[in-house]
């Protein structure tokens, strides 16, 4: 039984890690993505000067934070945190990763993690990272194949990834191999990153990996097409993906797992963020519901009452219950305070938002999962 979400480690998903009831889903295992920051262009310093210090710091509390006190394993992706040494003159044996370092600071800490490399990774990067295995059985390491590793080597994906897996120092069976399909926008794009699936997987499936799972992102990367004040349905393309896919027969009798990225886009906007007016992103069983207010209304942050208001009623008793998870406890609140002059929560601001509707998503898919016997 497993589901590898995959999340991006800003304040909102990590609210909504630090709010998870793991003993509740054990077979749930998060991704997260380490935000890249600002490094200058023309500094001559070395991609590892004080600023980077103090990031990959900060990034280790805020990871601490959302998994203290948690037994399952925490995934970490650095890949777009660390430098590109491509011009530099530097290689990877004269640089400690991001990844390495933020796995060791959380060790320090405590917190159960373990490393995210891709497919396609330099080898001289990948034998820098410790081996920290994690309690009992769980999965050690998960590699990672994404369109660029598919793209960028000449050499067979088989090859590539045994490459990546011998210098991580560790059996093929202590490790997770995530097929990534990136975004699958419409019914177009999944058919399209099924017909590339079904051929890369059987070369995936040769190896005795631990587990073997596809993931896609089918969230917009706004609600720039919602309409205020209305309850949309957006199709969740890539949960249909891969129940497309658990039919095609894979060697050795492989079970194909699920991930996904949750209620996000798999790439981060680019340019400058803006205030996004009161939302929420309501997983159902095949579609997302979305409602949305104004960013200039009277009612201002108190538009998110009124939008879970809308949902809960439209759902009826097909609701998820306020006891699902954390965020599910914040909607059924934030509808009751709609009509009442008390409010029995705040109306939250947008990384509150992402918070509230991550926590449902990943307690309502694990869920749904189980329920269909589908893990």
């Amino acid at each position: 039984m497993t589901y590898f979400p995959i999340l991006k480690a800003r304040q909102g998903e990590l609210k909504a890690l630090e709010q998870w009831r793991e003993y509740e889903h054990p077979w749930v295992f998060p991704i997260v993505e380490v935000i890249p920051w600002v490094r200058s262009e023309d500094s001559d310093e070395s991609p590892q000067n004080e600023q980077e210090t103090q990031e990959v710091t900060a990034a280790v509390g805020r990871l601490a934070k959302a998994w203290s006190g948690k037994h399952s394993t925490l995934y970490i992706d650095a890949a777009y945190a660390e430098p590109d040494l491509e011009g530099s003159g530097q290689l990877w044996r004269d640089v400690q990763p991001v990844l390495a370092r933020v796995l060791r600071g959380l060790d320090e800490r405590g917190v159960v993690a373990a490393p995210v490399v891709r497919a396609g990774a330099d080898p001289e990067y990948v034998q820098q990272i410790p081996r920290i295995l994690p309690r009992g059985e769980a999965i050690a390491a998960i590699l990672r194949v994404t369109a660029e590793d598919l793209d960028d080597s000449i050499m067979p994906l088989r090859q590539v990834i045994n490459r990546t897996a011998s210098a991580l120092q560790m059996p093929a069976k202590d490790i997770a191999v995530v097929l990534d399909l990136g975004e699958v926008k419409d019914d177009s794009a999944m058919l399209l990153a099924a017909r590339l699936a079904r051929f890369v997987l059987p070369q995936l499936a040769q190896d005795s990996w631990s587990e073997l799972a596809v993931a896609a992102g089918a969230f917009p990367v706004n609600l720039a097409d919602v309409q205020a004040h209305q309850v949309a349905s957006l199709a969740r393309w890539d949960l249909q993906l891969w129940r497309s896919l658990r039919t095609f027969e894979l060697p050795n009798g492989r079970t194909l797992r699920f991930a996904d990225y949750g209620v996000g886009h798999p790439v981060l906007p680019i340019g400058g963020a803006f205030a996004a007016p009161p939302q929420l992103r309501y997983t159902q069983e095949d579609s997302w519901l979305v409602g949305k207010g104004k960013r200039q209304e009277r009612r201002g942050h108190q538009q998110f009452y009124d939008i879970c208001a809308a949902i809960l009623a439209r759902l009826g008793p097909n609701a998820t219950p306020p006891s699902a998870s954390w965020g599910d406890e914040i909607i059924h609140l934030a509808a009751q305070s709609a009509s009442s002059a008390m409010p029995s929560v705040g109306p939250g601001n947008a990384s509150t938002w992402r918070a509230i509707a991550t926590s449902h998503h990943l307690a309502y898919t694990a869920d749904q999962l189980r329920a269909g016997d589908e893990l």
